[in-house]
């Protein structure tokens, strides 16, 4: 019982670790025009994507908190994507013209991108918005390291205590070991047809 035990946990230890590591992708871009690819950011020590959306409104809390991180924490090594992967489902908010808008309005300064098929969601398990997945630079790869919420008071940026995302982008740039991943709050991401 114990060696089948022991071959199940190793097994599911392989799977972990081969599920951590994220294959370069490319989606349209709302910032500019165009496509944006991971492999643009291939220079970065640490890549934050964080699925977001203009619907959601625990998404909207974040609208501030988010331009404030970007501000403070994205420089060469440490670089900011957001990604919606609900356009597909909520067209009059989520189209590409409408994030379009949103990056405007919103002044962003890093790729909005939309995961209209939800291959990129999908593939890393991102079940909310918003919900942030940090990759690290291993190698020639970008590994997750933490998943999960962005900090412990989704509705009152006032009442927040535990700033998770800070705190990983913090251990990161210091080379220390990454926060453990906390549950993330906020609007199932819509799947299906």
């Amino acid at each position: 019982m114990r060696k089948v035990f022991l071959i199940v946990f190793l097994a599911l230890g392989v799977v972990q670790v081969q599920a951590q590591t994220l294959q370069d992708f490319t989606l349209p871009n709302a910032s500019t025009p165009g496509n944006f690819s991971l492999s643009d950011l291939r220079e970065a020590k640490a890549v934050v994507l964080i699925f977001t959306s203009n619907y959601c409104p625990y998404a909207k809390l974040y609208d501030g908190r988010l331009a404030t991180w970007i501000g403070e924490h994205q420089d060469e090594t440490v670089r900011f994507v957001l990604v919606n992967p609900n356009s597909k489902f909520h067209p009059r908010y989520e189209s590409l013209e409408e994030m379009a808008k949103k990056a405007q309005q919103q002044n962003y300064t890093v790729p909005y991108l939309s995961d209209a098929d939800q291959k990129l969601s999908t593939n890393l398990g991102a079940t909310r918005t918003p919900e942030v997945f940090v990759l690290r630079k291993v190698g020639n790869e970008f590994r997750v390291v933490y998943k999960g919420a962005l900090d412990d008071n989704p509705q009152l940026e006032d009442n927040v205590q535990a700033y998770y995302l800070v705190e990983v982008i913090q251990a990161i740039k210091a080379g220390k070991p990454v926060p453990a991943n906390q549950r993330a709050t906020g609007c199932m991401i819509k799947t299906g047809s």
